[in-house]
């Protein structure tokens, strides 16, 4: 008889890791406090790019995997998935980033193609886009169509849960469920404008700048961001959106001109490393802990997934 296993969260991280366990022979359920289109996921840019998430070498492993299934759907036209160009720039001459070291087809950019005088560098960078709306509900979709309940209330306690094992992905609220005092709330706001003839990814991410990224995609553009620690107010700042839109214009001269549709906040799960491993409830029954994945989710999901499968079926 196959395993049953529930797991807790579904934004990106808990449904991907769904759909493997389903794919792997488990028989699956899920509950979650938010379902989408309210997850925090939802909120989220949903560009290729690891972000605020640790340790280092697994992060690159389980981000090539990531992108290698990303592309994968792309190719198999998945509502939301698409291959894009990503452009990397920095107010400062850098070599090229670690996060892309290897990657084939990264390539240093000319200078006129860094779109405005005060970037001195730039790297092209293949990347994908996971329009959040139409790809989570493509994956609810999925999990459903496989035979699993999914139930949205609050859980209390990870004991209370139904199952022969549990996965714990719940994201920014997974210290509500653990004695883990390291995952934190990250805030992030993002503000929607209409949609850029160009179709490239524009990220600036470097030290002593707030991050910023311009995410063109089908009916809008996604501009960014905002990384404020321990700050759980998920209302938009009209102040911040106002900060968003001029550091966006740097990077994409069209987004002055497009009009500002609205914005939105998510919480992102920050902790120093992600926390993927094996452990036991009170009453001996295998939990695996999958959360504290920063401003990466979209980014890690598959190759988390994966890992998570592995260590309940093998």
């Amino acid at each position: 008889m196959s395993l049953s296993v529930t797991v807790v969260g579904a934004g990106v991280i808990g449904l991907t890791a769904a759909l493997r366990l389903q794919e792997a022979g488990a028989r699956v359920s899920i509950v979650a406090r938010e379902l989408p289109p309210n997850t925090t996921s939802n909120v989220a840019a949903a560009f290729w790019h690891p972000y605020e998430a640790g340790p280092i070498e697994a992060v690159e492993r389980w981000s090539r995997r990531s992108l290698d299934v990303y592309r994968e759907l792309a190719r198999a036209h998945v509502p939301g998935v698409s291959e894009r160009d990503g452009l990397m720039v920095f107010e400062a001459s850098v070599s090229e980033p670690a996060s892309l070291r290897g990657l084939p087809g990264v390539r240093h950019a000319r200078g006129d193609e860094l779109p405005d005088p005060r970037f001195r560098a730039g790297w092209f960078f293949p990347s994908v886009l996971a329009d959040t709306g139409p790809f989570l509900a493509w994956l609810v979709e999925r999990v459903r169509a496989r035979g699993a309940a999914i139930e949205q209330r609050e859980v209390r306690s990870l004991d209370e849960l139904g199952g022969d094992a549990i996965v714990h992905a719940s994201g920014v609220w997974a210290g509500s469920l653990t004695e883990d005092r390291e995952i934190r709330p990250l805030r992030g706001q993002v503000v929607s404008v209409g949609p850029l003839e160009s179709r490239t990814i524009v990220v600036h991410d470097e030290p002593g700048h707030p991050i910023s990224y311009v995410v063109p995609r089908e009916h809008d553009t996604i501009c960014g961001g905002s990384a404020d620690l321990d700050q759980w107010d998920t209302r938009a700042d009209a102040a911040l959106s106002k900060r968003i839109l001029e550091s966006c214009a740097h990077l994409a001269p069209e987004v002055a001109s497009r009009p500002v549709l609205g914005a939105k906040v998510g919480l992102r799960p920050k902790r120093p490393n992600v926390r993927l491993e094996h452990a036991r409830l009170a009453d001996g029954r295998p939990v695996v802990h999958d959360y504290g994945h920063g401003g990466a989710g979209i980014t890690l999901a598959w190759g988390c997934a994966e890992d998570v499968t592995r260590l309940l079926l093998s």
